[in-house]
């Protein structure tokens, strides 16, 4: 989910547009009592031709890992027409680095 924004100084009795978007959201368990989400933010282009873009936050719930160190919490953008081909080389990779040994078995 995305974070509120900060109030902006609006004039009082002024409205501001701060666009429309379009929101998918999931969840996956992956131990008892921890679970990651994620939500696949959209916004609706007002300029014609636009290239659209992809918002992506990933956060994983629950209780820590002993002894890890890294984020619990991904945000990134990509096109959106090229969300498919940034899935399939993240696929590969973690594919490649348990060929290599880099990661452990799932």
């Amino acid at each position: 989910m995305r974070e509120p924004r900060p109030p902006r100084s609006i004039a009082a009795g002024g409205y501001e547009d701060e666009g429309a978007e379009r929101v998918s959201r999931a969840s996956l368990a992956v131990t008892t009592g921890a679970w990651w989400t994620a939500s696949l933010v959209v916004p609706l282009e007002r300029d014609v031709g636009a290239a659209p873009v992809a918002f992506l936050r990933l956060e994983r719930h629950g209780a820590p890992l002993a002894a890890y160190r890294g984020d619990v919490e991904i945000e990134f953008s990509v096109p959106a027409a090229e969300l498919g081909s940034v899935a399939t080389l993240l696929s590969g990779l973690i594919e490649q680095g348990r060929r290599d040994g880099t990661l452990g078995a799932p």
